[in-house]
């Protein structure tokens, strides 16, 4: 599916490991972590879906384990620096 972005390992509870990647060969040329950017270009595909009605991007993500807590913040950050002037609510379990 287009609209999702999946990774074979997780990252063993650590939000270091979920936020700033393992450093090896899952790290892109920009520093950011490969499902990062994978999954921003899930958000990019989707949000030119709309048409120029992009009006908020709702981010549900977990506080526990590496991918939600460290992964999920990441992305959010990651969301905030591209799209600047949109609404993210994010939800957090």
């Amino acid at each position: 599916p287009s609209a999702a972005a999946w990774s074979q390992s997780g990252r063993g509870g650590n939000f270091a490991l979920g936020y700033a990647g393992d450093g090896g060969a899952g790290v892109a040329a920009g520093g950011r972590p490969e499902l990062v950017g994978q999954a921003l270009e899930c958000m990019r595909r989707q949000s030119e879906a709309c048409h120029g009605a992009h009006i908020g991007t709702v981010l549900t993500h977990s506080l526990g384990g590496g991918t939600g807590s460290g992964l999920g913040s990441r992305l959010a950050v990651e969301l905030r620096d591209e799209y600047p002037r949109v609404p993210l609510f994010t939800l957090s379990v």
